[in-house]
């Protein structure tokens, strides 16, 4: 959808500079003002999960079968994604170490975009590409839910976005766990054990 092209390069910019904030890129007076620009970057990926999910809903086939629906969406993302593995591989063995992937059980599960599904490997391979295993499931569900949903009334499509928007509601007042909090703030920050 072309009118959707701004608002997806707006959104990957936010993206790109709220990861240079978050390295801590540029330092000083100018650091400050980054952090002002690009603080809401992070919510960039949610707007393109919703902006994903909208284009898949608005081209809905209902001809289409959800085995031709899932083969065109792996075409789409996978053969970039074994790229992208292999590029940050590269990175890691030479400048960015960090990022280093231990064992061929997180990699392989990289490789399938199902590392997210374990806490620890979510940023196993190549850390960006969380993103894809969230995108993946997305992809795996659509067909189980758009023809229910395309079937409802009005009334029914309304009452599941209120029942929707209910729970993101619920689960935005739960407290995440300790043990959630100190992957993301690792000790000494937290005093929870991360492992």
């Amino acid at each position: 959808m072309p009118s959707l092209t701004g608002l997806r390069w707006a959104t990957a910019m936010l993206i790109f500079g709220h990861h240079l904030m978050a390295v801590n890129y540029f330092g000083g007076n100018a650091g400050v003002a980054w952090g002002v620009l690009f603080e809401a970057g992070k919510t960039g990926v949610t707007l393109f999960f919703i902006l994903s999910g909208f284009v898949l809903a608005w081209g809905y086939k209902p001809q289409q079968s959800a085995g031709s629906f899932w083969w065109h969406r792996v075409a789409r993302i996978y053969p970039l994604h074994v790229v992208g593995v292999g590029l940050a591989l590269v990175a890691a063995a030479t400048l960015i170490p960090e990022i280093r992937t231990d064992g061929a059980a997180p990699l392989a599960a990289n490789l399938l975009l199902v590392n997210g599904w374990v806490p620890d490997w979510w940023q196993a391979g190549n850390p960006a590409s969380w993103s894809l295993v969230c995108e993946a499931f997305f992809y795996l569900a659509f067909p189980f839910l758009i023809r229910p949903l395309v079937r409802l009334s009005t009334r029914g499509q309304v009452i599941v976005v209120a029942v929707a928007l209910a729970l993101v509601a619920l689960a935005r007042r739960s407290p995440p766990s300790p043990r959630a909090c100190c992957r993301r703030h690792p000790p000494p920050c937290c005093a929870y054990p991360s492992s």
